[in-house]
């Protein structure tokens, strides 16, 4: 019984950790916002505006109380007797803070970024964008997120910027590389594309 609840334990513990990677963001501008004697972190992640916490080490990456919800309720599911009831009281708390910081963010100036240019403020393409740099409109690309494919990808030659998303998927198509559609996936390309942009504001 014992192997058996330090199992789920730890994989309780694997399902936090990659929830919270997969939902942190990296966001270009961060705000603040009072309540109640009370600040809080905001952000505007996909045009909604968040509370949440700043990465200790980057501060460029932004976690938000929402995703830290599901997070901790896949890590209750996993979890029994005293940690159980420990991380349902962290649960209630993260949840007053959302409910409380949501508000006072929203309240506090928090409206989406203008769609001006290429960019938003967190470095999204814009529709506009979307059009200069051949970007299909179904998908969204995002210059940090880009940063992360290059560095994945792409770091045996120079950086060549100002390439279209058709001439980044012909090109890839080639030997060295030779990614297709499975191994550079249409979302990644996207945001690769975003990244090698990035100075066409």
């Amino acid at each position: 019984m014992r192997t058996l609840g330090l199992t789920l334990l730890w994989l309780g513990m694997g399902l936090i950790s990659q929830a919270f990677a997969a939902d942190y963001r990296y966001v270009s501008s961060v705000f603040q916002a009072s309540k109640d004697g009370k600040t809080y972190s905001c952000a505007v992640i996909d045009g909604v505006t968040l509370a949440g916490t700043l990465n200790k080490t980057d501060p460029n990456l932004f976690l938000s109380f929402k995703a830290q919800i599901r997070a901790l309720k896949l890590q209750i599911a996993a979890a029994s007797g005293a940690r159980k009831s420990k991380l349902q009281n962290k649960l209630a708390t993260i949840t007053t803070k959302s409910k409380a910081g949501t508000a006072a963010c929203r309240a506090g100036g928090g409206n989406p970024p203008p769609q001006l240019g290429n960019f938003d403020l967190n470095g999204n393409v814009t529709p506009q964008g979307k059009v200069l740099f051949g970007i299909p409109s179904g998908l969204t690309a995002n210059i940090f997120a880009g940063k992360l494919v290059l560095q994945a990808n792409c770091g045996c030659h120079e950086e060549r910027t100002g390439r279209s998303f058709s001439n980044l998927r012909e090109n890839t198509r080639r030997f060295p590389m030779g990614y297709d559609e499975v191994s550079l996936p249409d979302a990644a390309l996207a945001n690769l594309t975003a990244y090698l942009n990035r100075f066409r504001q």
